[in-house]
């Protein structure tokens, strides 16, 4: 059984999340303005897990917010985490990931 999403509700969810990322984006800017050393202190602070668990996570609670199963927003976590190491990966990272066998994109 489905029930149906008011329009209401989508506009809601989609105003929350524009607020919320721009909330984070100004603030955070002037956290880490002032504390850069707040990135610089956990161990993993080099790699991209971190921001990838929490792309994944926020994408599938959005996903389930809007109807959708988790797994969908986290698949589409997955793609963008994906496409973006490839485009702004360090030299070195495109090295190690040419001698997985995957094609070097430059």
């Amino acid at each position: 059984m489905t029930l149906p999403i008011a329009a209401s509700a989508v506009n809601e969810i989609l105003v929350l999340g524009a607020v919320v990322i721009g909330v984070v984006a100004v603030g955070g800017s002037r956290v880490l303005g002032a504390r850069p050393q707040l990135l610089e202190a956990p161990a993993f602070a080099r790699t991209p897990l971190l921001p990838a668990v929490l792309l994944c996570i926020g994408l599938a609670a959005l996903a389930g917010e809007i109807g959708l199963a988790a797994i969908i927003g986290a698949f589409l976590a997955g793609m963008l985490v994906a496409v973006l190491t490839t485009l702004v990966a360090p030299p070195a990272l495109r090295r190690l990931t040419a001698a997985d066998g995957t094609a070097e994109h430059s």
